[in-house]
């Protein structure tokens, strides 16, 4: 069985209680993530002590995959904290989509599981006094564009990041963000040793505790809009039904911001995708007309520790793709640091990027018909100026490319900041 057994909330500091009874094992085991975070300011703290509360009880549950899933018992037990009959739904939901990869790279079944629960008070809804816009930056090419669409429209902006990396500081440096929100997440080293121990490890659903952690500090330090930088080819699987990026998907979007208002109210947070309605492909194009975050950007998980690209992975291969449409190959090579297009030992991965029938790489990447149109672009740019193809652009599979550029019309931007888009 495993328990949520309590949460302690203070105005800098959040620390969930986890117990995980392996009766097979005869072992219990216990965690305490830790949250922390510049000190709410005590008249707000005060005054939505009930709704901030409820707000880290809900990160608690997001919060809870990461150490259930090491043994996926039948039975979540929560001792505290109001819980409803519509929210097990969404959280199993949100489990067993966003464990989806975990599953089918660990080769295991859905899980049955139920929560366990005595139900309690539901929250009173009020107005949170909101304004500004927090936006979470992760340092990448994504949230680099929304912060440059946001500041030519004139929207103020507030940046925010989990465990901040050097690349999300120089990214903010770079747009002359000063206002920003920094926050640590502790993760209990007890699972890494369970890991150890042969428990099962694998990819959570990080996404949706960005969400669920963006509403509690909307709500603690006031932030009227939640700003994401997710595009529509996040709602592109990799494979068999399973989605990688499913916390970023339109389809998590839609519930989240549904169940925001349900337990918080139309006067919540609104929480949205700026980039959700364009593709990899168009966000790359604007992207480059920010010639100044070319060696300030990172997207490679690997390198992340490091500031650096590994040079080496699926993300950084699919990075070097999207750049060659716009940059010849020495330029690309300079910034991942290896000479990746004309290397014939990663075609597999490049296949699994833009090939039909293939398994797209369990990577945040775009969909393969913007690495194909990526290709095609690319391999237009080097006829231009007399440079001969790299293997992999030459060798790329994109029979299946369709050039259409489409305006998602799935997406939640709010009339005020469509303009940006145009």
């Amino acid at each position: 069985m495993f328990t949520f057994t309590n949460y302690d909330l203070t105005p800098d500091r959040l620390t969930f209680e986890f117990t995980f009874e392996d009766e097979a094992r005869g072992a219990v085991y216990k965690f305490a993530p830790v949250w922390t975070y510049p000190t709410i300011p005590k008249e707000r703290f005060d005054k939505y002590i009930a709704a901030l509360q409820s707000a880290a009880f809900a990160l608690g549950i997001t919060e809870l995959v990461s150490y259930w899933k090491a043994g996926l018992s039948e039975t979540i037990q929560l001792e505290i904290g109001y819980f409803s009959e519509y929210q097990a739904a969404f959280f199993k939901d949100l489990y067993i989509n966003g464990l989806s990869e975990f599953l089918y790279r660990n080769k295991l079944d859905t899980p049955k599981f139920e929560f366990v629960y005595e139900g309690g008070k539901a929250l009173a809804i009020e107005d949170y006094d909101l304004r500004g816009n927090l936006v979470p930056v992760g340092g990448g090419k994504d949230s680099a564009v929304t912060l440059e669409l946001l500041r030519k429209g004139g929207h103020n902006i507030t940046g925010y990041a989990i465990n901040p990396s050097k690349a999300t500081r120089d990214c903010l440096d770079v747009a002359e963000i000063s206002d920003t929100l920094y926050v640590t997440r502790t993760i209990d080293k007890e699972l890494l040793r369970l890991n150890t121990l042969g428990y099962y490890n694998g990819h959570t659903p990080f996404s949706a505790i960005v969400a669920f952690s963006s509403v509690f500090f909307g709500i603690a330090y006031g932030y009227k809009n939640i700003i994401l930088s997710n595009e529509s080819g996040a709602n592109e699987g990799n494979t068999h039904g399973v989605n990688h990026q499913y916390s970023k998907s339109v389809q998590f979007e839609r519930d989240f911001r549904r169940y925001v208002s349900v337990i918080f109210g139309n006067a919540a947070p609104n929480y949205f995708s700026l980039l959700r309605p364009w593709s990899e492909y168009r966000i790359m194009s604007e992207f480059m007309k920010y010639p100044q975050y070319l060696s300030k950007f990172r997207s490679c998980n690997l390198g992340q520790k490091t500031d650096t690209w590994c040079g080496n992975c699926a993300k950084c291969l699919y990075v070097a793709v999207m750049l060659s449409a716009h940059l010849p190959d020495h330029e690309v090579t300079a910034i991942i640091g290896a000479n990746m297009l004309d290397d014939v030992s990663y075609m597999p991965i490049m296949d699994g990027l833009c090939a039909p029938d293939t398994v797209k790489p369990f990577e945040c990447v775009g969909t393969k018909n913007d690495v194909c149109r990526a290709v095609s672009a690319a391999i237009t740019l080097r006829e231009h100026i007399g440079e001969p193809l790299p293997y992999l652009l030459e060798h790329a599979d994109i029979a299946g490319i369709t050039n259409m550029e489409l305006f998602d019309s799935d997406n939640f931007v709010p009339i005020e900041f469509v303009g940006l888009l145009a």
